[in-house]
């Protein structure tokens, strides 16, 4: 997980630039990146009738293949996302008065009498996709002021997480888009046949971020730098509660929807169809 940078003001530097004939030393405020806040992917439907006589299977959530792949704080609050989507789909469904039978991994796992006691099953699969737009990283400096000449820029270092005069510091900014979609699959299990389909939108959502790093550069034995690498500067990095937000966001958006999409009246009149299918397999 990425960390926030927090500029603080070192003492002992401050005081070699007094010794040096530095009156005053000013800089420009940064703005600390805030705390990322864990997610929780909690959804608690309210109950919308008495209990029915149609027991829906559950497929557990997954993600579309071929999708694009989910690096860094965005892959592992997708995998947090599907788990919570397959448990509060189950909430939902009971909310409206279904019996559950699952989780299973696909169709195909359930046994025959499994299948035989399900109506039907809800199969979820998400489409997901986070972007970066990442703007050129800046270096920030510090500006000290001294009584004879203009005023001059000190570039920032680190030296052991703090921040200091004499090095480079960066400031980047960029913005996270989320897009994509939960389709719902409705299956008759004993044939396979499909019910229905709906396709719940993942509203596009962007969020702003800004983090602070210094460089860290791997040179050979003749000094050419062979590697570069990133390091925040203390505290937490702004991508990562813009990230979070992004989820939390999207994830109470899609389940608001899915209580509506997940119709109790149209489900329970689909099992006349279910019913069919099964008396025509059975037939056979």
């Amino acid at each position: 997980m990425f960390t926030r940078a927090v500029v603080s003001v070192v003492l002992s530097a401050a005081g070699a630039l007094v010794a040096s004939g530095c009156t005053s030393l000013v800089y420009t405020p940064v703005e600390p990146a805030p705390a990322p806040q864990a997610v929780v992917f909690s959804f608690a439907p309210e109950s919308e009738g008495e209990p029915t006589d149609v027991t829906v299977g559950i497929v557990g959530a997954r993600y579309a293949v071929g999708g694009a792949p989910l690096e860094g704080p965005a892959s592992a609050l997708a995998t947090e996302m599907r788990t919570a989507l397959s448990r509060d789909v189950q909430r939902v469904l009971v909310a409206k008065g279904f019996r559950i039978a699952g989780e299973f991994t696909a169709i195909d796992q359930m046994t025959f009498p499994q299948k035989d006691r399900t109506t039907m099953v809800l199969i979820p699969t998400i489409t997901l996709s986070v972007t970066a737009q990442p703007n050129p990283g800046e270096r920030v400096h510090w500006q000290s002021r001294s009584m004879n000449g203009p005023p001059k820029e000190q570039p920032l270092s680190i030296f052991r997480g703090r921040v200091l005069l004499g090095g480079q510091k960066y400031e980047q900014r960029g913005r996270f888009t989320i897009r994509g979609s939960i389709d719902l699959e409705l299956h008759e299990p004993l044939t396979g046949e499909k019910l229905w389909l709906k396709d719940i939108p993942i509203t596009e959502r962007s969020r702003d971020w800004t983090w602070y790093y210094w460089r860290e550069e791997t040179k050979d034995e003749r000094g050419n730098v062979v590697q570069t690498e990133d390091h925040a500067v203390q505290g937490h990095d702004g991508r990562d509660a813009a990230m979070a937000v992004l989820f939390a966001d999207a994830y109470r958006d899609c389940m608001t929807q899915l209580v509506s999409f997940l119709s109790r009246d149209e489900l329970i009149l689909l099992k006349a169809d279910a019913d069919r299918l099964k008396e025509v397999w059975r037939a056979r």
